[in-house]
């Protein structure tokens, strides 16, 4: 018999009558589609909870209607915004589903976030990224084995934690399957969806977690076959939330062809990048594909702020 999966990214909470989510679970997305590739579909049925559930449900009724789920594996994105009110769901879950599995990822879990390593009602994570090891997760529970040396997934046996050094990466992204070629996230009625063209970053700042991982990219042909989708399903907002678009080895091509699927400017989109980075011929192709915002950093212009958390100097013409 299949073991039910239930994934699930709680939102930023807002305190409003009149709220405007951008709570997509990309993450999940990309984790289900992995499994999927992976033939996991013939151990587990996987669900991803959609946002009009999770983005309106108080906790109480959110726990009941999980329950009445009754899923084997839980699954939460985790972010600092969500890690504890997560944690409480699965807590208050484990009491009624006692045989409940408990599994996490996302960007807030490091060695250093006690709170969720220490956490009993945890049985499974990620310290990274987290296709390889979500794979080898369900494997583990499918096979009634210890997980595999996957780096950075841990596991709970008792009271006993164990974890596998490192952090997970994915070199090749262009392996990954594409959640949108899949349909595996529902584009209706999104008001903007996040999409990456990149991990990691070109530089390695001490405050940030994106720079500890080392920068790769998609490809130009998945990234404007994954746009297409978008547009061609009405997707009205589009934020890349790279590191750094700019500097996409691709750029150029990239922007080249999602102004020609973009020719209706249908769909307008967002970038992150750094002054230094936007030359005249940039902004020209950016503007071509509809890019209407742009954020551009600037941490400090302190010399000696900027050593210490290990930018590079700031250029001033430039920015």
């Amino acid at each position: 018999m299949k073991k039910n999966v239930v994934m699930f990214q709680l939102p930023v909470q807002e305190f409003k009558s009149i709220k405007r989510w951008g709570n997509i679970p990309l993450a999940a997305s990309m984790l289900k589609a992995m499994a999927l590739k992976e033939g996991l579909a013939e151990y587990f049925d996987i669900e991803i909870l959609p946002p009009d559930v999770v983005n309106h449900a108080g906790d109480a009724w959110l726990i009941d209607y999980l329950v009445a789920k009754h899923p084997d594996v839980l699954c939460a994105s985790l972010y600092f915004w969500n890690s504890q009110r997560s944690i409480y769901i699965a807590e208050q879950l484990k009491k009624r589903l006692p045989d409940l599995l408990f599994v996490v990822g996302g960007p807030e879990i490091s060695k250093d976030t006690t709170n969720i390593m220490e956490n009993q009602n945890i049985d499974f994570g990620c310290i990274g990224e987290g296709e390889e090891a979500f794979v080898a997760i369900l494997r583990a529970i499918a096979d009634n084995q210890t997980p595999p040396a996957v780096p950075g997934l841990f596991w709970r046996q008792g009271k006993k934690l164990s974890l596998n050094q490192g952090c997970s990466i994915v070199k090749n992204l262009d392996l990954l399957p594409s959640f949108l070629k899949m349909g595996i996230l529902d584009l209706k009625n999104k008001p903007i969806v996040p999409y990456e063209t990149m991990r990691g970053c070109t530089y390695s700042c001490l405050y940030c977690a994106t720079g500890t991982l080392p920068w790769r990219c998609f490809s130009a042909d998945r990234v404007i076959n994954d746009l297409a989708i978008l547009h061609e399903n009405g997707v009205k907002k589009v934020h890349l939330f790279c590191s750094n678009f700019l500097r996409h080895p691709d750029f150029f091509t990239i922007c080249s062809e999602l102004a020609a699927v973009n020719a209706d400017r249908g769909m307008s989109l967002s970038f992150t990048s750094y002054a230094e980075d936007v030359s005249r011929e940039k902004a020209e192709a950016l503007k071509a594909c509809n890019f209407e915002v742009g954020e551009l950093g600037l941490q400090t212009v302190n010399k000696k702020t900027l050593k210490i958390i290990r930018r590079p100097p700031l250029n001033k013409s430039r920015f």
